[in-house]
């Protein structure tokens, strides 16, 4: 049944591509500049930065300032204080793709990995602040709800399903490499940058993909506006953004756009799942969580805008 499915999907996509070239084209852009123009500038540094530390175990050392906080907060190791550090500001898929990293590495406790994995993976504060509230809004006056609404449901989230709140906390994972050990290699940098222009390769190719899958909803002659511009919202947030304002009523745009966000879109998750592959992590544990948290969401907003 899901052969069938997609099947069905490539080919109708496909057929969109060859039937309405100007909208797909049009797709197509818009998805090549917000890589280029957005995630290439914003996440490459970070991603060389980041497997440059995890590799050479230098990563010890911003966990080690980071740990006083985010430790005591989530009960978790110095690594798993900079995951949290590094996901909650760099944004989809930058805290996923650290977890992997560290738990292939053998740096992270798999269980570790797993829980932090169902909530520091979100959209950037800068996306929320620029692009969201600023530019597609044009409410600045939203700006902290919508940082608490996204941000703090999260982290209720994290709060919630801590280990050892409800059930006995596991013992330690006893695989992890030495701290002590440190090696700096210009071909270990060579690697580290191979591998985050691979992984911007990729999410590049799923977001023009996943630009496409948009705009063929929009195209769609049966399906209401309405629909639509929520379909597309899930599919990718960033061009689904732009669509549900103009069809909503402010009020009600920006009730379904914070747990549209919160859940990040199906790119996002496909981002996600290319950047787990070969770490062990489950993705259905970390989709049940973004659907969990985008509901709690809607909770949320629902009762801040309607109190």
């Amino acid at each position: 049944m899901k052969k069938w499915l997609l099947a069905f999907l490539l080919l109708a996509t496909l057929l969109f591509l060859l039937l309405f070239p100007v909208p797909a084209l049009a797709a197509s852009r818009r998805g090549l500049n917000l890589w280029f123009g957005t995630l290439v500038p914003t996440l490459l540094p970070f991603l060389i930065l980041s497997g440059f530390l995890i590799h050479t175990g230098l990563v010890h050392i911003p966990a080690s300032l980071l740990a006083p906080v985010f430790g005591r907060l989530f009960g978790v190791s110095p690594l798993g204080s900079y995951a949290c550090f590094i996901g909650f500001l760099c944004g989809f898929p930058m805290g996923a793709k650290v977890l992997a990293d560290l738990t292939r590495n053998g740096r992270m406790d798999p269980e570790e990995a797993s829980y932090l994995l169902g909530f520091i993976n979100n959209v950037s504060p800068s996306f929320v602040i620029t692009f969201l509230v600023t530019e597609s809004l044009e409410r600045p006056d939203l700006l902290l709800p919508t940082l608490l609404l996204l941000y703090g449901t999260a982290i209720l989230y994290g709060l919630f399903t801590r280990p050892g709140l409800f059930h006995r906390k596991t013992p330690a994972f006893s695989g992890i490499k030495n701290a002590s050990v440190v090696q700096i290699r210009f071909e270990l940098l060579d690697a580290c940058i191979y591998d985050a222009v691979n992984t911007l390769l990729k999410l590049g190719g799923y977001v023009v993909l996943f630009s496409v899958l948009a705009e063929m909803t929009a195209c769609l002659p049966f399906l209401p506006k309405k629909t639509a511009a929520l379909l597309g919202g899930m599919l990718e947030i960033t061009s689904g953004i732009s669509g549900v304002v103009k069809t909503f009523p402010l009020k009600t745009a920006y009730q379904f756009l914070i747990p549209l966000t919160a859940f990040g879109g199906l790119s996002a998750m496909a981002q996600t799942s290319s950047v787990l592959k070969g770490s062990g992590l489950s993705l259905k544990k970390y989709v049940f969580s973004k659907v969990v948290t985008a509901a709690l969401t809607f909770l949320f907003v629902s009762f801040f805008l309607w109190s």
